[in-house]
């Protein structure tokens, strides 16, 4: 479903300058980015200043009063485009962005929201517009799609982000594009899983700072994942987060809700809850593991639910139902749902969850 009814964006660049990327933290927003910086400058034919910024780590919104309060560093300038890219926030967010700037804003996205229909705002998310999230694997393969671009590194390292291993093998069946470029190997497939661990130990760090660098850090390597396994001090950073990941996958779930979710509460302010639901959803004996995080906010918790593994017919809509009903922000696709609720709201929520389910 490659399309749009809106028009190029691309005539925009003719009178640009300053650009600004608002990007997810992670390494397919981070390889989005790069992909997208590296097609403008190709095309423009002049030297655009590009800042990027990368929202507050684990919220999902834009606005101003979203979690921290001042979720969006912007420089104080005026841009002449914004683009966001792998970032799922409500529709009102990006209307808001363009109102507040009176700029155009280009949009690429594969989760599940409702789409954009608004003069200036140029939207491409093929899931948001009905199409199987099976089919859009990372915001590069979006990329890549739409602006007609052949695989590459970036691209790559995009999916192996979103999907690690859980790629291989049906991946290669699905996206004979990818096996071709990889020569069919499934072991190089794996290098770039191995890169994306690199890559996203800046934002489960929390490194705010270095994260408005990495795009363009990873653009220069050109998403290669040799050079970026030749990243020392990434490595450094790596060992230390291993350290204390695994110390939180040796503990026992603290609760279960029926036969259905064992629940884990952990206490860092480290950016990690993600890949700590995804390890455990590796291994669990349930449908869902939910993840709770009261220290990485203050006055507000993250939650994180996963689907196991391999399971299908199933996906997180009763959570984040549940957790928008009674105030929290929430993100995700079919089978994640990130969520950011107040501190006291937390009980309540687990009491909904296991009521529907028990």
């Amino acid at each position: 479903m490659v399309g749009n009814k809106y028009p190029k964006w691309e005539p925009l660049l003719g009178g640009a300058g300053d650009i600004l990327i608002i990007h997810h933290w992670d390494t397919d927003g981070i390889s989005s980015a790069a992909i997208f910086t590296d097609y403008i400058q190709n095309i423009s034919g002049v030297d655009l200043n590009i800042d990027y910024v990368v929202p507050a780590i684990g919220t999902y919104r834009l606005l101003p009063g979203s979690v921290p309060e001042k979720n969006l560093d912007i420089p104080s300038k005026a841009y002449d485009i914004i683009a966001v890219v792998d970032y799922s926030v409500p529709k009102e967010d990006i209307i808001d962005l363009k109102e507040r700037y009176r700029t155009p804003i280009i949009v690429y996205d594969h989760h599940l929201r409702k789409p954009v229909a608004e003069e200036n705002i140029f939207y491409y998310n093929p899931v948001a517009c009905g199409d199987s999230g099976k089919k859009w694997p990372s915001t590069t393969w979006v990329l890549k799609e739409y602006l007609k671009i052949p695989v590459n590194d970036l691209i790559v390292m995009g999916i192996a982000g979103d999907l690690e291993e859980r790629f291989l093998p049906a991946g290669f069946k699905l996206f004979p594009e990818v096996k071709k470029y990889l020569n069919g190997s499934e072991k190089k497939y794996m290098e770039y899983v191995r890169a994306k661990n690199l890559i996203d130990i800046h934002y489960k760090e929390n490194d705010d700072r270095f994260l408005k660098k990495i795009a363009a850090r990873v653009l220069k390597l050109k998403g290669n994942p040799e050079k970026i396994a030749g990243m020392k001090s990434w490595h450094k950073k790596e060992e230390l987060l291993k350290k204390e990941m695994e110390n939180i996958l040796k503990r026992k779930p603290s609760e279960v809700i029926g036969t259905v979710a064992e629940v884990h509460r952990i206490d860092t302010h480290k950016s990690i809850i993600s890949a700590v639901a995804r390890r455990l959803a590796a291994k669990t004996g349930y449908i869902y593991v939910m993840v709770i995080n009261r220290r990485f906010f203050k006055d507000k918790t993250q939650i994180y639910v996963r689907l196991k593994d391999g399971i299908r017919g199933k996906d997180t809509s009763v959570f984040k139902e549940t957790a928008f009903a009674l105030g929290g922000q929430v993100g995700g696709k079919d089978e994640v749902a990130g969520i950011i609720i107040n501190d006291l709201a937390v009980d309540e929520f687990i009491r909904e969850v296991r009521n529907y389910y028990e």
